[in-house]
């Protein structure tokens, strides 16, 4: 059976019943099988994507957008005062315990902040590179299929190294 295709040349996709797909695609596409596979590949790229990101949040705890974008700020002030003792740094720190927690630490309160920020940062940075290698890993095993008995293995590999992956992090707390 052959595929209807429906190709507009100031476009850079073809539709194949009302779908796009590259131009490349269709171009070295012998049959529908070719195409079909793409197509697959793409699906499964697009739900690695989704996946990681869901699950980075996770294990990041959470965090609302406007939670990470203090992040930066936070890792700033931790370092000018861990560095050099920064007095603006000391301030920011500090305001970000509350009254009774700054009674509490006294002259340790920016140190102790600090401390804690620069612990997160070091947590979150590993998270965030070890789900990058594990999504970089999964994608260039899918992107390497060469039929749908590979993407599934590619596919079912790329589930046992999250899983893995997942274990050594939470077993490491």
């Amino acid at each position: 059976m052959q595929d209807q295709f429906e190709i507009n040349e100031a476009e850079e996709a073809v539709k194949i019943g009302g779908m796009p797909f590259s131009k490349s695609a269709v171009l070295v596409m012998e049959d529908g099988a070719a195409l079909w596979l793409e197509g697959l590949k793409n699906a499964a790229l697009d739900s690695i994507k989704r996946r990681h990101g869901e699950l980075l949040l996770k294990l990041l705890g959470d965090p609302t957008i406007e939670e990470r974008d203090t992040w930066k700020s936070q890792q700033a002030w931790a370092e000018a005062y861990i560095s050099n003792q920064d007095a603006a740094a000391a301030v920011n720190l500090a305001r970000l315990l509350t009254e009774a927690e700054r009674k509490a630490l006294g002259k340790n309160a920016a140190q102790t902040m600090a401390e804690k920020i620069m612990g997160k940062v070091v947590q979150s940075d590993t998270l965030i590179s070890i789900a990058a290698g594990v999504r970089r890993e999964a994608e260039k095993a899918i992107e390497a299929s060469g039929s749908e008995d590979e993407l599934t293995a590619a596919i079912a590999a790329s589930e046992a190294h999250v899983a893995a992956a997942l274990q050594a992090v939470l077993g490491a707390e």
